[in-house]
């Protein structure tokens, strides 16, 4: 599936469409699982156009600490303490992600600037994933 062909077009997968068949796969391959949870909400987008590449990832599954730990790791997130100088939660996050307390477990790509991020937490039985990429 080619999510940037430079259209102008912004490709939005939602938890809520009618066929979430190629959403659960995007999930899957965030999130580097075999197969998303039925369950997982998602709300994925997608732009490129002659402005760049503009992606806005938010998704939020059922996992307990040890599960949100291990997903964490296999995408390459370190734990973090705060993620205020890369991201505030608290705007970004979806209403259907849970929120984020202090001493909630956080987890940074390592790679994150300003223009691109990714940023993990678990909260009341709960994994939330935020990426953005501006390129």
């Amino acid at each position: 599936m080619n999510l940037h062909p430079y259209d102008d077009k912004e490709r939005v997968f939602r938890y809520d469409d009618a066929s979430r068949a190629e959403g659960l796969e995007l999930v899957a391959r965030f999130l580097k699982l075999s197969v998303a949870p039925r369950g997982a909400l998602f709300d994925l987008r997608f732009y490129s156009g002659g402005i760049g590449i503009f992606d806005n990832l938010a998704i939020a599954i059922a996992a307990d600490a040890t599960q949100a730990a291990r997903i964490a790791d296999a995408c390459g997130f370190v734990a973090a303490d705060d993620v205020d100088h890369v991201v505030d939660i608290s705007q970004c996050r979806h209403g259907f992600q849970p929120d984020y307390a202090d001493g909630d477990p956080l987890w940074l790509d390592p790679s994150s600037d300003v223009n691109q991020w990714g940023v993990m937490w678990h909260s009341g039985g709960m994994l939330a994933y935020l990426a953005y990429d501006q390129g």
